[in-house]
């Protein structure tokens, strides 16, 4: 059953409770049109609705955790560096 409210439709992949299953084909990973619900804690169908509903809002993708590692391999590849400039200036000087 479908519920509308405000002339909007509310369906269970919209729903911050609704958790989509996948499943795994060859090398990727294809969304199902089944999903676990936390509300009504059973699995439905991502069309089902119910008055439990909640809008899940669109999740901005930060960089933060990329740029802190990529300023980790900065770090790691700066100090390989410095250790192969004094080995060859080391065997410079033999």
């Amino acid at each position: 059953m479908i519920i509308a409210h405000n002339n909007k439709i509310r369906k269970c992949f919209k729903c911050k409770n609704y958790c989509a299953y996948y499943f795994r084909k060859d090398i990727k990973f294809i969304k199902t049109r089944f999903g676990f619900c936390e509300k009504k804690e059973c699995v439905v169908n991502n069309t089902d609705g119910c008055d439990e509903y909640a809008f899940k809002s669109k999740r901005k993708r930060t960089l933060t955790a990329p740029c802190y590692y990529l300023e980790y391999l900065l770090g790691e590849i700066s100090a390989l560096r410095q250790i192969v400039e004094e080995n060859r200036n080391e065997n410079e000087n033999l």
